[in-house]
């Protein structure tokens, strides 16, 4: 779209405080490459970022960008994963992703999102409500025993909630299990090649690694559905170095 060479001129000015000089010229280079609409260049140049030692969450956000123009969703998700991974509480990279992704929108999508560091903050301050409001109901510390309840009702829920987002929308990004599917491939229900087809999985979508067999992968999908998939058509979000 028409504002994405100014984010990148914007991200740009940006990194001249954070990136070394020659890491720098590579990422104006994939910046030039990708004003000029050769994003098979841009791509190229990001990932020898990577490959060279350079994890920033921009670095993973660009390539999204850079391989969804190049009609590659699969790998834009990938990439999208790995910002989020790196920065769970990114935004923008939330939104590109919600709208790439082919998943159904599962309950837990409508959770708030915390970050992972502000859900566990939360999580315990909702704790310590809980605890504080018992101590003073035992200890019968003034006559307001119906507001200490509530406050202990209170933060049950806090707590619930906090608790909750952690385990279902933070955490999954922070798995070194997670991969996404890059490319149509079957499901089966055994690791051979003449095992039935349990379903047909799409480009980017997004699993759990539950073992490996050689050269399949055993994994189970967002609605727990499992079997197992060529490993060849995976790749995993967490980076080995990191």
């Amino acid at each position: 779209m028409h504002y994405r060479p100014l984010f990148f001129l914007l991200l740009v000015s940006l990194f001249t405080s954070v990136l070394p000089a020659a890491p720098l010229e590579d990422f104006a280079a994939a910046r030039e490459a990708y004003e000029k609409r050769d994003f098979r260049f841009a791509i190229d140049t990001l990932e020898k970022l990577v490959r060279q030692g350079e994890t920033r969450p921009e670095i993973f956000y660009n390539l999204a960008l850079a391989h969804e123009q190049a009609a590659n969703p699969a790998r834009a998700i990938l990439n999208l994963e790995r910002t989020l991974w790196l920065a769970p509480t990114d935004r923008d990279a939330r939104a590109q992703l919600e709208k790439l992704s082919p998943s159904t929108p599962a309950w837990w999508n409508q959770l708030p999102r915390f970050g992972t560091d502000l859900s566990l903050l939360v999580a315990v301050a909702g704790f310590w409500i809980v605890v504080l409001s018992w101590v003073a109901r035992w200890r019968r510390l003034g006559d307001t025993q119906g507001l200490w309840t509530v406050s202990a009702l209170l933060g049950i829920f806090v707590v619930g909630l906090a608790l909750t987002s952690l385990y279902y929308r933070d955490l999954p990004f922070s798995s070194p299990h997670r991969a996404i599917v890059l490319k149509q491939e079957k499901l089966r229900s055994t690791f051979t090649e003449s095992s039935p087809s349990v379903l047909t999985i799409k480009p980017g979508q997004a699993v759990e690694i539950l073992s490996i067999n050689g050269p399949w992968t055993h994994c189970r999908l967002p609605d727990q559905t499992r079997g197992w998939i060529a490993s060849t058509a995976l790749e995993v979000v967490a980076l080995p170095r990191l």
